[in-house]
């Protein structure tokens, strides 16, 4: 899903969705923008701890020790792979598109 899916879906502009992105999203879309991800507000908010697996906690560690370039390169294939697997699944990370990986 892209920004434009993502901002269709919850029923606004995709430059709403823009400006969340600069100014944080506004407290009445938070239900909404959860629903559509199929996550909790609290995972939305970052205020959930996920519980790992250890295979995730073995990619963290893999994804950790990597170059920024290569960390991109595998996020770019991740979703690729993802995308391929479930086309019209929804659950993909709305801003993914342009991201660059975190340092």
């Amino acid at each position: 899903m892209d920004q434009s899916q993502f901002a269709a879906a919850i029923g606004v502009l995709p430059q709403h969705v823009t400006n969340w992105k600069r100014r944080g999203m506004p407290a009445d879309q938070h239900q909404r923008a959860a629903d559509v991800l199929e996550w909790s507000v609290d995972e939305l908010l970052g205020r959930a701890s996920l519980a790992l697996d250890p295979i995730e906690v073995q990619l963290i560690e893999l994804y950790r020790g990597m170059s920024l370039d290569h960390r991109a390169d595998l996020l770019t294939m991740a979703n690729r792979w993802y995308s391929a697997a479930h086309p019209h699944d929804g659950r993909a990370d709305p801003f993914n598109a342009k991201r660059k990986a975190p340092a």
